[in-house]
């Protein structure tokens, strides 16, 4: 099997916030090979972030990587569960930079 090749991409993502901070995260990805219809490549994430401090959150993934034409003694589909320690930085202005869900601090009281 020839390792060059073009291919194309198509990606999305989605996200559902379940309070002001926590959220599910949906992101698709398809990778097909424009000179052979029959391989292409399919990877999808489905993730809770649930932050633990500003900048601390705990992250779950379910990650599936689907290849139609995989390598000799490889399987089609992989199937990954992780678990870890999200970091978040501030960037400027002392908002954190990369989640929305994050970026909004205590309410300032009197």
């Amino acid at each position: 099997m020839d390792d060059n090749f073009i291919a194309a991409r198509a990606a999305g993502s989605y996200r559902h916030l379940l309070t002001d901070k926590a959220y599910i995260k949906q992101l698709a990805e398809f990778l097909p090979n424009l000179e052979t219809s029959k391989d292409f490549r399919l990877n999808t994430e489905t993730s809770l972030v649930a932050p633990i401090s500003r900048a601390f959150a705990v992250k779950v993934a379910y990650t599936i990587h689907f290849d139609n034409l995989p390598e000799p003694g490889f399987k089609k589909t992989d199937r990954v569960l992780s678990s870890g320690i999200q970091v978040t930085h501030q960037g400027r202005g002392g908002r954190i930079a990369g989640s929305d869900a994050l970026s909004k601090g205590p309410e300032a009281s009197a």
